[in-house]
């Protein structure tokens, strides 16, 4: 895992230039200064979660399981009915990642917690788990349970296999996103498409490609991509391409979506085994515009740089060494 001050400024001078190019590649954009400042807000994030790690390593993890939950009961029965405008975020699918977020953030504080905290946490975990069932969103649910499976076995093996595993992740959940656009409609017809991904997103996304090959360098501009795509701009519901690639490319071009890759890879080598959680996390982003809610990014990111502020912990339950005494 990297630590070193040099790496942070990495990462911060990558997400500063992909918050330049949205004013760079289309100063009058609409949406230009709203997402340079989500990007901006979203390491922000990421060093306070680092922060606030380096001195207490649960609090991160505990202040994001306990606002997730608070938000998901301010909701009431409300928020795990999976209805279209679901609170505590007023979309289903974004309010349900809070409780991915909710588990990672369980996690990551169970790791470096002890005795009755630790247990606690990875029951909460647990049950954050099971409420995702609740919401229908399978996406979610899902993820859920990964996080749940994957955590008690960070500690095994060498930390690039599991780098190497969550560039693979990620690098192929973008990767299917493309090849669905590319065929569009055929893969629909072809019953190719998961039920879960629709194909109406599948339209989003083959348009979006269309709009690259129009725009290939600068893309459309930040806010624009609904003016340029027939399907987004016949229902305001889906002015989003419902996947966070295919938005930065449309929008900010291939310029723009590499320097997205570039600050994930970054993200990776920082999280070391960590890196687990990243590419749960990125899973739903990738085929839904949950990112564009504040509450979706920020969360993230704070647990996310207190997993690469202080690693992985000791993961799983490891069996309690006695010391005998001497008689």
């Amino acid at each position: 895992m990297v630590h070193t001050r040099t790496s942070g400024t990495i990462g911060v001078v990558l997400a500063a230039l992909l918050a330049g190019w949205s004013f760079l590649a289309h100063p009058a954009a609409p949406a230009a200064p709203a997402m340079a400042g989500m990007v901006l807000a979203g390491i922000a994030a990421w060093v306070g979660g680092g922060w606030l790690a380096r001195s207490y390593r649960e609090a991160p993890g505990v202040a994001v399981v306990a606002l997730v939950t608070v938000a998901m009961l301010a909701g009431g029965t409300e928020s795990l009915s999976g209805g279209a405008t679901a609170p505590p975020l007023g979309y289903a699918n974004a309010s349900a990642a809070l409780l991915t977020i909710g588990v990672a953030g369980a996690l990551s504080a169970a790791a470096h917690a002890r005795d009755r905290l630790r247990t606690g946490l990875v029951v909460w975990a647990g049950v954050l788990a099971v409420a995702s069932l609740a919401t229908g969103s399978r996406a979610v649910a899902a993820c859920c349970v990964l996080l749940m499976l994957l955590w008690p076995r960070l500690r095994r093996g060498p930390a690039a296999a599991w780098q190497a595993f969550a560039a693979t992740v990620v690098g192929a959940a973008v990767v299917a996103t493309v090849l669905l656009g590319a065929t569009g409609s055929s893969s629909a017809e072809a019953g190719v498409v998961p039920e879960t991904v629709g194909s109406t997103r599948v339209d989003l996304w083959s348009e979006a490609l269309d709009i690259t090959a129009d725009h290939p360098v600068r893309g459309v501009g930040p806010g624009n991509f609904s003016l340029h795509s027939p399907t987004a701009g016949s229902d305001p519901d889906l002015q989003w391409a419902h996947s966070t690639p295919m938005q930065v490319l449309a929008e900010l071009g291939l310029v723009g979506l590499a320097l997205l890759a570039a600050l994930t890879g970054w993200m990776v080598l920082a999280l070391g085994r960590g890196a687990v959680f990243l590419a749960i996390l990125a899973l739903q982003p990738t085929v839904d515009y949950v990112l564009t809610f504040p509450a979706v990014l920020l969360g993230a990111a704070f647990v996310l740089g207190s997993v690469a502020a202080t690693g992985v912990g000791r993961p799983g339950y490891l069996p309690v060494q006695r010391v005998s005494s001497s008689p």
